[in-house]
């Protein structure tokens, strides 16, 4: 996740120097939390953390997905079950690889899906100055959204 960041730094905010943060300058810990889906939600935390501009601007997100040091995307299991927890959480958005995109069903009502390649994706979503309301699933082209 530091190295995804890192990398998706060095292109949307080169005039932030990350050059000295690596996998040991970062220890992430969350109780009953951990393994490679957890990627990046980890990469997105880091890069609001990091961001001079607000990401979230007050939106509850979630994401899943293995995430590598360049900062693509990778599938995971159980991704039906983490849209249903996603939502239960009272996440407006979960994004997820698109490899991912025929575990979920053909419609999702009361959080968006969102898939994404790379970690660049998600933090332009999240960046973009007006979002829709993240309703329905974007980016799978099996459901045709």
């Amino acid at each position: 996740a530091v190295l995804a960041t890192r990398a998706l730094f060095e292109k949307v905010h080169p005039e932030i120097d990350l050059s000295e943060l690596g996998d040991s300058s970062v220890n992430i810990s969350l109780k009953n939390t951990g393994g490679p889906s957890a990627g990046l939600i980890f990469a997105l935390g880091l890069s609001e953390l990091l961001a001079p501009e607000n990401l979230l601007r007050g939106r509850k997100i979630a994401a899943t997905g293995t995430i590598s040091p360049t900062g693509k995307v990778g599938a995971i299991g159980g991704v039906e079950e983490k849209i249903i927890a996603a939502k239960r959480a009272g996440a407006t958005v979960i994004f997820i690889s698109p490899k991912n995109c025929d575990e979920v069903p053909a419609t999702v009502e009361g959080v968006g899906v969102i898939a994404v390649s790379t970690l660049e994706e998600a933090y332009e979503v999240l960046a973009a100055p007006k979002i829709s309301n993240f309703q329905g699933v974007r980016g799978c082209t099996n459901l045709r959204a």
